[in-house]
């Protein structure tokens, strides 16, 4: 769906990566191998019946904002709203649950990733600034872009516990950066950082570091039964 104020450019990145996500299916944005997906546009305030069906909420529900992303570019700028996962949805294992989703959202995002990518290269010479923006704590300068704004306190305490800040703006650029990274520490990998697969820590350890904290090679510790492996990294505080 276009938005009213969409610019050609963005209009042409949304198809081309509409086009990808029916080309590669990837796992990641919650599609299967089997998946025969259509491609369908529309205009904002123009939508079908079968896209109010598709998103299961109506356009003026916050609610749609529920584990979502958005992306809302202005021309000079581009943020990227993130939501959050309610509360009540969470198991006892509640903080890390947490964790777990919000970082979930970051790689079902990878689509509006390559979209910031090639609003970059449209524009190399000038691209637009990049902003990554957690739901309840929407700095000043992404809610002055709309007539009004509610703040949810009760969706902030969430992504405040959650490690998510409000004081200062979040750079793209840095996510995609951290995005890159192959290798952590385990003091780094303990804070959870964006852009990590959350249920496999240990991945991102050097050789050394992993033997060192996990007893094991990588080559041993592939070939353990899952219980014990849950076990050992539970012992190194990478679970």
């Amino acid at each position: 769906m276009h938005g009213v104020k969409s610019s050609e450019v963005t209009r042409k990145t949304a198809k081309f990566a509409a086009e990808k996500l029916k080309e590669f299916v990837p796992m990641e944005a919650g599609l299967k191998l089997e998946c025969q997906a259509t491609i369908e546009e529309m205009e904002e305030g123009k939508e079908t019946d079968s896209f109010f069906k598709a998103v299961g909420r109506d356009r003026t529900s916050y609610d749609s904002a529920i584990d979502a992303l958005f992306v809302i570019d202005n021309q000079y700028e581009v943020y990227l709203w993130q939501g959050w996962w309610p509360e009540d949805r969470q198991s006892e294992d509640s903080p890390k649950q947490l964790d777990r989703l919000n970082s979930s959202l970051i790689w079902r995002g990878s689509v509006q990733w390559r979209q910031f990518s090639l609003l970059q290269r449209e524009n190399p010479k000038k691209p637009p600034e990049a902003y990554l923006i957690h739901a309840g704590l929407e700095l000043q300068m992404f809610i002055n872009l709309f007539p009004t704004w509610d703040m949810r306190e009760d969706v902030a305490q969430i992504n405040k516990k959650a490690g998510r800040r409000s004081d200062r703006a979040i750079h793209v650029r840095d996510v995609l950066q951290q995005l890159k990274r192959t290798r952590y520490t385990l003091a780094e990998l303990q804070e959870k950082p964006e852009g990590i697969d959350p249920l496999k820590l240990e991945t991102y350890l050097s050789d050394e570091e992993f033997k060192k904290v996990l007893t094991v090679t990588r080559e041993e510790f592939q070939k353990l039964q899952s219980w014990k492996k849950t076990e050992l990294k539970k012992n190194a505080g990478l679970f």
